[in-house]
């Protein structure tokens, strides 16, 4: 199959589902004058966790500890200790959300992301991405729903949830499917595309997708 086959049967499945979910729940985390800053938080819980993980998460935090910088200065073992018992890769989530918190800090004197917006798109994803521990999906996040840049996220998680739905990826990891598609998949369709694979992927009954060799193999 080729990157063009997996694109149409994005789109397709894209078409099928509900209007897409909100990028950032409402009051997802702490109150923030700074937006880039609460999706990046929340792309990290996101990242191969899926929403429900995510925002039982987010709950937790917001009520053990008074704001980002409170996280920031959590160790590893506490910042396990908050979050839900069965959260998936949950140490080193926890190592590298510090890690990338501790960085922002260590560059900016505070924790924020504001500068970004007064970045090029492709200056802001160059500063994302030299920040040490920060997954691709998470960067990738940001620079599409928060930047509005062309981009494209994908986890491990997804991944396989669209396998499961008969998309026809090739054996390759996340971040490599992740690239291609991010130079195949039009900057205009991406976000709708991406957020109707984050909320379709925790639908229990997800709408079906044929490829188009499926189809013309049913025809």
């Amino acid at each position: 199959m080729t990157e063009q086959d997996v694109c149409a049967s994005l789109q397709r499945l894209a078409a099928r589902a509900p209007s897409p979910a909100s990028p950032l729940p409402v009051d997802i985390l702490w109150p923030s004058d700074d937006p880039l800053l609460t999706q990046l938080l929340y792309s990290f819980l996101l990242w191969e966790g899926g929403a429900r993980h995510a925002q039982a998460a987010a709950a937790r935090l917001r009520e053990a500890l008074v704001d980002v910088n409170d996280l920031r200065v959590c160790t590893d073992s506490e910042l396990a200790g908050l979050l839900p018992s069965r959260y998936p890769r949950i140490h080193e989530r926890c190592e590298r959300l510090l890690t990338v918190l501790d960085a922002i800090y260590q560059r900016e004197n505070r924790v924020h992301l504001t500068h970004l917006a007064d970045m090029t798109k492709r200056d802001a994803r160059t500063w994302l991405d030299a920040l040490p521990g920060i997954p691709r999906f998470v960067v990738s996040r940001i620079s599409l729903l928060g930047l509005d840049a062309h981009a494209f996220p994908l986890d491990e998680r997804l991944v396989r949830w669209l396998r499961k739905q008969k998309i026809p990826l090739d054996r390759s990891g996340a971040d490599d499917i992740a690239s291609r598609l991010e130079r195949k998949i039009r900057a205009g369709d991406a976000r709708n595309i991406y957020l109707a694979i984050e909320s379709l992927s925790g639908d229990r009954n997800p709408p079906a997708v044929s490829s188009s060799a499926s189809r013309a193999k049913e025809s």
